[in-house]
C-alpha cells in the first residue's frame, strides 16, 4: 500500500512538470493507447533550448550573467588582484 501511494503521489509531480512543459511548448505528449504509456517528444523550442544550455561555456557564461553583481564575486575579484 505505501509503494502504491508513493507512485501516486510521484506520478502527481511528473504530470504537473510535464503540463508546464507542455505549456511552454517544449514537448509534446503523446499517450499510449493503454493510457499506461505516454511518449515524449520535444519540440523545435525544446530542441533549441536544450542545445543552447548544453555546451559548458554557454552555461558559464549564463552563470557569470546571473552572479555578476553578486558579493561574492566583489571578494573574488579584490582577493584575485
Amino acid at each position: 500500500m505505501k509503494a502504491y501511494k508513493k507512485f501516486l503521489a510521484d506520478k502527481a509531480i511528473v504530470d504537473a512538470a510535464n503540463a508546464a512543459l507542455v505549456e511552454r511548448t517544449l514537448i509534446k505528449l503523446s499517450p499510449h493507447i493503454t493510457n499506461l504509456y505516454v511518449g515524449v517528444s520535444l519540440t523545435i523550442e525544446g530542441y533549441d533550448l536544450g542545445r543552447k544550455y548544453s555546451r559548458w561555456l554557454t552555461q558559464s557564461g549564463l552563470r557569470f550573467e546571473e552572479y555578476r553583481n553578486h558579493c561574492i564575486m566583489l571578494i573574488v575579484g579584490f582577493l584575485g588582484v
